[in-house]
Order: structure tokens, then C-alpha cells, then sequence
């Protein structure tokens, strides 16, 4: 078990970071597959803020999994999508680099997961396009979706929304029309129906 800080209150698990660690919670038992999971910080923020030791897998690149591997030992890092069950998939902020979304959580799906936890997710009252994520080295296809686009995916894929929230803190837009203006990313819990 990572050893946690010595104060009563794990600050470093705050907002969309906290969701994966309550639902463990919820469901001890639980397993996770975090696609796109860096170097486990979704499985830090469950050691920083419960008592849970899930059964935790990370999907990233080959140098992710590599760096990911030394830090945390107990964590599992694939480079593919397992071919095995899991209790909870999870994609933290990493959604939005994918052109064919469908077809990825399609692939996560097959696992028979019982929930799907999408944080920090570009969606809203907008409709879906791509733009350019120039902040980091070069520039990146970053997909917006339209909420009600991903909620009914999710619904004909045999899911059902049970939870959703906006993240902390607004996406400065200004240069885009109005009409496709995200405003704050949002956070969704999708349970199996």
C-alpha cells in the first residue's frame, strides 16, 4: 500500500479525482481497467483515499508502460486492451484524443465491465468536432462531443447514465463561436442496464 501523507485529508484526490476511489468504495471488490491511465495516478488517488488494493490495469504506450512499471509495481501496465473482464473501466481525460470513440469503448465493452467512469470528458450543449490542442509538444487532434451524442451511445450499448458533473474550472474558448463553447469538461458514471 502507498504510504499516504501524514495529514487527515488526502488533498492531492480532489474534484474528478475523487470519483474512481469512491465508487472502489462502493464496490471493494472491484477491478479496474484504466485506459489511458499514464503512470497510475487513478490507482495513487485510490491508495491516497481508501483502504482499497483493486486489481488495477493501465492501457498506454509502450514508454508509459515502461516508466509506469518502476513506479508502482503492483499495478499492471498493457500496452493492448486485456482480453479478460473488469468490473470498472475508466478513461480520465484521455477520450478526447481518439478519432473512432465508438469503436474504443466498443473494445472496453467487451469486457462486460459493470460500470464505465468517463472524467474530465470535452462534452456539453455543443455539437461534436474536432480542434487543436496546441499546449503541449506540437499540435493534437481534440475531439468536443455533444453530450446527448455520447449518452445515447452509451445507452444503446446496454448502459444507462447515473451520474454526471461538470470539472472544476472553464475551458477558455474564447476564440470559437459561441455555439461550440464547452464551458467546464464533464464527468459521467455509466452502470450496465
Amino acid at each position: 500500500m502507498i504510504e499516504r501523507d501524514s495529514g487527515s485529508v488526502p488533498y492531492e484526490v480532489t474534484d474528478e479525482k475523487s470519483l474512481l476511489p469512491l465508487l472502489l468504495a462502493l464496490h471493494p471488490t472491484a477491478s479496474v481497467l484504466d485506459w489511458g491511465g499514464a503512470t497510475g495516478f487513478g490507482y495513487l488517488a485510490i491508495q491516497h483515499a481508501t483502504d482499497r488494493s483493486p486489481r488495477y490495469t493501465v492501457v498506454e504506450t509502450e514508454a508509459v508502460c515502461a516508466v509506469g512499471g518502476e513506479l508502482l509495481p503492483t499495478v499492471r501496465f498493457v500496452t493492448d486492451i486485456p482480453a479478460e473482464q473488469f468490473d470498472i473501466v475508466v478513461l480520465g481525460s484521455s477520450l478526447q484524443y481518439v478519432e473512432d470513440w465508438r469503436a474504443l469503448i466498443g473494445r472496453l465493452l467487451r469486457g462486460n465491465p459493470r460500470f464505465v467512469l468517463l472524467t474530465k470528458t470535452p462534452s456539453g450543449d455543443i455539437p461534436t468536432y474536432v480542434t487543436a490542442q496546441t499546449n503541449m509538444r506540437g499540435s493534437h487532434p481534440h475531439w468536443m462531443w455533444n453530450t446527448d451524442e455520447l449518452l445515447s451511445f452509451m445507452i444503446s450499448n446496454g448502459f444507462r447514465c447515473i451520474f454526471r458533473s461538470a470539472c472544476v474550472g472553464a475551458v477558455n474558448q474564447d476564440n470559437f463561436p459561441p455555439s461550440h463553447r464547452l464551458g467546464q469538461p464533464a464527468n459521467f458514471l455509466f452502470e450496465r442496464t
